[in-house]
């Protein structure tokens, strides 16, 4: 939970990283928000600034790439996004019904992967309770 992520920063922080962000499932984001709903158990670490989830001064953000339970953070410097393949973009007038209904369908994709150039700057943790 929130200590855990406490914790992990701290431990980052003293390897001499800047933890610049903690990644949550969404599902997981969400239990922790509900808790600091006024009238909830809240926590003196957790904020918000705008809707920015803050915990001990590093922003929190959603993503459904992290599995629920897990929590990524890090010094997110040492990670870099390649892209792998570039955007592609294919129109097809024929799939199932298309030409009956009067449908295009369009195929959007690039394949991308997050290159980490330091593994030590970054705790892979388990969210053990979100409060």
């Amino acid at each position: 939970g929130v200590v855990g992520i406490i914790e992990d920063i701290g431990v980052l922080e003293a390897g001499d990283y800047d933890v610049t962000g903690v990644v949550l499932n969404p599902a997981d984001w969400a239990a922790l928000a509900a808790s600091q709903i006024p009238g909830a158990t809240q926590s003196a670490v957790v904020s918000f600034v705008g809707n920015q989830m803050i915990i001990a001064g590093v922003p929190v953000f959603k993503a459904s790439w992290v599995p629920a339970g897990k929590y990524a953070m890090g010094d997110w410097f040492w990670a870099k996004k390649i892209v792998v393949d570039g955007l592609g973009v294919e129109f097809f007038e024929q799939d199932v019904d298309n030409v009956i209904k009067n449908l295009i369908t369009v195929r959007v994709e690039s394949r991308v992967c997050l290159a980490v150039e330091r593994p030590a700057a970054f705790i892979i943790g388990n969210v053990a309770a979100t409060t």
